[in-house]
């Protein structure tokens, strides 16, 4: 399959993090999810006829969300590692329809607090309360900063 420039959603994931692959179609058949190694390289099927198959079933799932505006196809890869960091297709309508590629970046192991996205907010103008948004939702207490109260 050679595949011309197209739009890539370009993911990145620590090892050992589970990886989300979101795709969002408007068809009302399944989709099709494949591992390229290259744009330019063979496919090979991770989702097809709405299973996941055998080669990949230990790590990977596919997550389907029915919603109003289309179905989201979510591609799911636990523990990754760094051999997954290849391109993703999600290709509409049983492989007939739109492609949506996702390329995935992995990185070293995952930061001390566990998380990419961690929202702040100030308390008593001394304490900040930071809640990571991690799969289990965990929340901790860092010590007294250096804001000082005004």
């Amino acid at each position: 399959m050679f595949i011309t420039a197209q739009k890539i959603n370009h993911k990145t994931a620590y090892i050992g993090q589970t990886a989300k692959l979101p795709c969002r179609t408007t068809v009302s058949y399944y989709v099709d999810w494949r591992r390229l190694e290259t744009l330019q390289s063979d496919h090979a099927y991770i989702y097809f006829s709405g299973h996941v198959t055998p080669e990949f079933q230990s790590r990977f799932a596919v997550d389907l969300e029915k919603t109003d505006a289309g179905d989201v196809y979510t591609l799911m890869i636990s523990d990754v590692q760094q051999n997954d960091s290849v391109y993703y297709l999600c290709w509409e309508d049983g492989g007939f329809g739109n492609r949506h590629f996702f390329h995935l970046n992995v990185t070293g192991s995952q930061n001390r607090l566990g998380s990419l996205d961690i929202q702040c907010e100030l308390k008593k103008a001394t304490y900040t309360v930071c809640r990571t948004l991690i799969d289990f939702q965990n929340s901790f207490t860092i010590a007294p900063s250096t804001v000082n109260s005004q």
